[in-house]
């Protein structure tokens, strides 16, 4: 091989280097832009509530950019007073406002048959939400 030879391949290599670098960094700012959206949002629906209600009986929200789903998701839940001895927990799509997890609890019994996205049990919602929220990465 010639010395032409040589550096016309080393100059494909760094061109196919550069374009890679270039989408990684590309990649990189809208997973942040996304992520940034789903913190506003999110952040957004948790003063929604805590306005309307006792602030201190919600729990801390959580919200991140669920890459499988495309979109942004948002944990909280409420703590009953202590007459219901209830509490719910939920996963929203925080751009449709959709349910995706639920759970309710009245009386130490879970309220499986309301709705379509409940879990029969805490210990199955916290594994699904688990699963939710790691798909994010």
């Amino acid at each position: 091989m010639n010395t032409k030879n040589i550096i016309i391949i080393l100059v494909l290599l760094l061109g196919i280097s550069v374009y890679f670098n270039f989408q990684d960094n590309q990649k990189t700012d809208v997973d942040f832009e996304k992520k940034t959206l789903c913190k506003e949002v999110g952040g957004k629906i948790y003063q929604e509530q805590i306005s309307k209600g006792n602030s201190n009986r919600y729990f801390n929200p959580q919200y991140i950019y669920n890459k499988k789903l495309d979109t942004c998701l948002y944990y909280g839940g409420y703590l009953g007073d202590s007459d219901s001895k209830g509490f719910q927990k939920w996963v929203t799509d925080s751009l449709t406002n959709e349910d995706i997890l639920l759970y309710m609890e009245v009386g130490g019994e879970p309220l499986t048959a309301y709705c379509d996205t409940c879990t029969p049990s805490v210990e199955e919602f916290d594994r699904q939400k688990t699963i939710l929220f790691e798909t994010n990465i």
